[in-house]
């Protein structure tokens, strides 16, 4: 499904949005601790202000 599609284009991506040919452009949603940050995942230590919403392994995103 969707969410492997993402997994395996965009690292640590566990939802994303699919471009028209199908292939995963923009993350939504990140896994394994990261933090979403303008359509990718990053650590939360790379967030650009350096903070991030949300704790555990999934959903959390850099605070703008």
């Amino acid at each position: 499904g969707g969410k492997c599609w993402c997994s395996s284009k965009i690292k640590d991506c566990h939802q994303c949005l699919l471009a028209p040919g199908g292939s995963p452009f923009e993350c939504v949603r990140c896994k394994n601790g990261q933090a979403l940050s303008g359509g990718t995942c990053v650590a939360v230590e790379d967030c650009p202000r350096g903070k991030a919403a949300g704790t555990g392994s999934f959903g959390r995103a850099c605070i703008d």
